[in-house]
């Protein structure tokens, strides 16, 4: 493939596959892929006062390594995010048992966040800038899914 030639389309890539080559191959060209086209919409959440035990549950009933804190599940207005890390080192700092701390003891204040018609590449500079690798998806405020993109991209967008 030559530098100039590498053109990326909605139709040449699959759900949850990106692969950006910037890097390689140059400026990419094409339509500007939304974050509603690959974000996954089975989002995994929690609110603050839910124990440690029930967060971890959540991420290992669903295979995920950090949930969304919102404020309540009627409103999915994001305040916070806990991963699995966070939760075992601030355990394992405290020696407390899981069943006895709530999740706003551990997690991490509003993350960056991103509408679903944001550009692709918007998504990958606020990453690249706040050193995250998801985003939760903000509709009108709410919760709405969640882009992950590393692995996918290399380059400078």
């Amino acid at each position: 493939m030559n530098e100039g030639a590498l053109r990326l389309s909605r139709h040449s890539l699959r759900r949850n596959h990106l692969v950006a080559v910037k890097r390689e191959f140059g400026q990419l060209t094409g339509d500007l892929m939304q974050i509603r086209e690959f974000m996954s919409t089975n989002v995994k959440m929690c609110v603050p006062e839910s124990s440690c035990a029930k967060a971890g549950e959540i991420m290992r009933r669903h295979q995920r390594g950090f949930l969304s804190i919102v404020d309540s599940l009627k409103t999915r207005r994001v305040i916070g995010m806990v991963t699995d890390r966070d939760i075992m080192l601030h355990l394992v700092h405290r020696n407390l048992p899981a069943s006895e701390v709530a999740v706003k003891a551990c997690m991490t204040g509003v993350p960056p966040m991103i509408s679903p018609e944001a550009d692709l590449e918007v998504a990958i500079r606020v990453m690249k800038k706040e050193a995250v690798d998801r985003l939760p998806v903000i509709d009108q405020g709410r919760l709405v899914g969640g882009a992950l993109v590393t692995g996918y991209c290399v380059g400078d967008p």
